[in-house]
């Protein structure tokens, strides 16, 4: 009996040791003298001599088991493209999750998404997405999984459909991305493929749901020969802007004609360098912020950049104490940035110039041109480990305001991974110069069950970046969270995991002299078969505020439901008692919340869409936004999009004045690709402010607007 558990403990040995080299074995690309031709056909004369494999595992559900549907790759490069070619099979192709897409939107159709850590340096990658139309996505991913979308990348890609499946085809130029050139240079690299029919996840590679860095989850690419290659891009742009704004109250209408031109000019003298510069730019035009409850809020509120200048190489650079927010630059007539990577080591710059900035905004007075500027240096020891020191300023009327920042994190094999950031201001201001520091500390563990966290965060009193985000100062900060997932031992169990989860903090003022908050934050998420997750979560906190302590509560249920292909969306509802922040009278109120939202899509062309948020405060206040919209994809080329969005908020005290706000914007969009983008669209905007029988202020804005743009690829 032995003898055969000895044989049996072998054999089971060697099949995991199998396993392992079959998908953690090094991939060779091989260069080709004949490129395929991008149609979304793939033959095996074309692809001839690529490296191919059909070594995929599903990843989730199922923890590196045989995925249900087979999946073939393809891929290979020459002097001037990367080529990617996938067959994706599918057993009912009637069942198959397949529309039209938006760039960028793909989180529910069946898809590529192919990784490229193109320096190798496991903390950050491109990654582009083709669906079976050969619609494309596309952007940077940073930290452990977090997709920056706000990066257009250049890229070829086609797709077929077939009966048994699809094919997509993909080039990526090697002058679209930054790279390690040079003969046999390694990169690496990782194929996933998203089948959201069955909520599963495939990967060329063997995954560790433990590995606290994502990117050592890649597979080793060793390229014959990258070359290194100068690029000189210019991007001119023209806008026209009609825009009447009405004064319904006291009459009058103001219309103003607005016909603008914009520069941007991209000079890559290397693979590794990129330096950008723009003049002029049109920032705000074409997308606009989503209405936020704005009463009863502590802190202000945080807005993200969508102006495409600034979006590139944000993330990479956030760290846990913000000094680089880019929305403080409201009207920017220049700016220009530098990047540059080889090997262990990353720069990053940025300037640009604030037109006209609002004085009080620093502490001032007047208006005058703001000049904004950060930079960073980065250094990578190894794969688990860097440190980066950061600058980021602010200069006003010969005044400025200087945040210097110094981060180092590190990886342990073990599941350890600690974060350490210290940061210091300087700001001058009319009185004198006021100065403060800030740190953060954290150490985490994290494997395929268990996840505990340790964190402090410090901002001292007179601390300001104004560059940055820094909702609050003055306080220290100590938080904990511990988390367990538990998983059924099968794969073909309706019920996927349970996430169960305690977490807490405590905030003290700068000198530890008094308690300002207490909390306790207690949930477990459900995971279900078919796109269905529930979650129930639970606080409780002890604040002081205006001189005492007020305990609340926050009861919440949440549900996402991605279950039909034709419809999908998520609902939350929380109750309790939340305090409202009135310096003269604060008090614990009853406090309910409902936010929702869904998509609707009945063929492949057509979307509806629409949000929902309310907040009501008893005998406070009620505030609720609307929003409602559909679009109609007719091709990857061409889209036209409609939005209504309505915020009405009722306050019940009879000196606080309410308000309505509402816009319709029709948006019409032809993007063939992204060297060549033309946008047009209307924008009708309705404001009313009101007391009880006394209104205060209405006015409409109407504007029309044409953007084009287009890429000329110099060199």
């Amino acid at each position: 009996m032995m003898k055969r558990l000895i044989i049996v403990f072998f054999l089971v040995i060697l099949a995991v040791s199998s396993l392992w080299c079959a998908y953690a074995r090094e991939w060779r690309i091989p260069k080709i003298v004949q490129a395929p031709e991008i149609d979304g056909t793939i033959t095996a004369e074309e692809w001839d001599g690529a490296f191919s494999t059909g070594e995929m595992l599903q990843t989730s559900p199922g923890n590196n088991t045989e995925p249900t549907e087979k999946t073939e790759i393809f891929m290979a490069s020459d002097d001037q493209n990367i080529y990617i070619g996938a067959k994706c099979y599918y057993q009912n192709i009637d069942t198959m999750r397949l529309h039209h897409c938006s760039r960028d939107e793909m989180d529910d159709v069946d898809r590529i998404h192919i990784y490229l850590d193109s320096f190798h340096t496991r903390d950050k990658a491109y990654f582009f997405i083709v669906n079976p139309y050969g619609e494309q996505g596309d952007g940077i991913i940073t930290g452990y999984h977090q997709m920056d979308f706000s990066n257009d990348i250049y890229f070829q890609s086609k797709g077929k459909t077939y009966d048994w499946g699809y094919t997509v085809e993909v080039a990526i130029p090697f002058n679209s991305i930054k790279y390690a050139s040079g003969d046999e240079v390694s990169w690496g690299v990782l194929i996933r493929r998203y089948i959201p029919e069955k909520s599963e996840e495939l990967s060329s590679r063997v995954f560790d749901r433990g590995e606290v860095n994502y990117y050592k989850n890649f597979n080793d690419a060793v390229f014959s020969g990258v070359p290194s290659r100068g690029n000189l891009i210019l991007i001119p742009g023209v806008t026209g802007v009609t825009s009447v704004s009405e004064d319904l109250m006291r009459g009058g209408e103001q219309k103003e004609d607005d016909f603008s031109g914009e520069l941007n000019l991209i000079y890559e003298p290397t693979s590794q360098m990129t330096l950008k510069a723009t003049y002029n730019p049109d920032y705000s035009t074409v997308e606009s912020d989503l209405f936020q409850v704005d009463v009863n809020n502590k802190y202000p509120l945080f807005f993200e950049e969508k102006r495409p200048f600034f979006l590139e190489e944000t993330n990479p650079f956030n760290g846990p104490i913000n000094i680089y927010h880019t929305r403080s630059i409201v009207n920017p007539l220049w700016g220009a940035k530098v990047s540059y990577n080889r090997g262990s080591n990353a720069l990053f710059a940025m300037a640009a110039l604030d037109e006209d900035a609002p004085g009080e905004r620093f502490g001032a007075t007047g208006e005058e041109d703001a000049l904004w500027g950060f930079s960073s240096y980065k250094y990578n020891f190894g794969a688990d480990g860097d440190m980066r020191g950061a600058v980021s300023m602010r200069s006003f009327d010969g005044r400025i305001n200087g945040v210097a920042s110094l981060e180092a994190n590190y990886r342990f094999e073990n599941g350890f991974h600690t974060h350490h950031q210290a940061v210091w201001s300087r700001t001058e201001t009319e009185d004198g110069a006021i100065s403060s520091p800030a740190y953060y500390s954290e150490m985490t563990f994290d494997d395929d069950i268990w996840h505990f966290e340790l964190n402090t965060m410090a901002v001292g009193p007179d601390f300001r970046a104004d560059m940055g985000f820094i909702p609050e100062t003055g306080f220290h900060r100590y938080y904990s969270i511990n988390r367990m997932v538990a998983r059924p031992g099968r794969d073909d169990l309706f019920f996927k995991f349970a996430d169960i989860s305690m977490s807490g903090y405590i905030k003290t003022d700068w000198d530890h002299s008094r308690r300002l908050e207490s909390v306790f934050e207690p949930y477990i998420t459900f995971g279900f078969d078919r796109n269905l997750r529930a979650r129930i979560s639970a606080e409780y906190k002890n604040e002081y505020f205006n001189g005492s302590y007020y305990r609340q509560r926050f009861n919440g249920f949440w549900i996402q439901s991605n279950t039909f292909r034709w419809i999908g969306g998520s609902l939350f509802y929380g109750f309790g008692d939340q305090l409202w922040y009135d310096m003269s009278a604060p008090e614990i109120c009853p406090f309910t919340h409902l936010e929702g939202d869904f998509s609707i899509r009945p063929n492949r062309m057509f979307q509806a869409f629409g949000r929902l948020v309310s907040s009501h405060m008893e005998e406070k206040y009620s505030a609720d936004i609307f929003g409602l919209g559909m679009k109609v994809q007719f091709n990857r080329f061409f889209w036209i999009r409609l939005e209504y969005q309505r915020m009405k908020v009722d306050m019940d005290e009879a000196s606080m004045p309410d308000r309505v706000e509402y816009y319709l914007y029709p948006l019409f969009v032809y993007q063939p690709s992204s060297l060549l983008s033309l946008s047009t669209g209307y924008r009708y905007g309705h404001g009313e402010t009101s007391l009880p029988l006394f209104p205060l202020e209405e006015s409409r804005t109407k504007s029309w607007f044409m953007k084009l743009s287009y890429t000329l690829d110099l060199i």
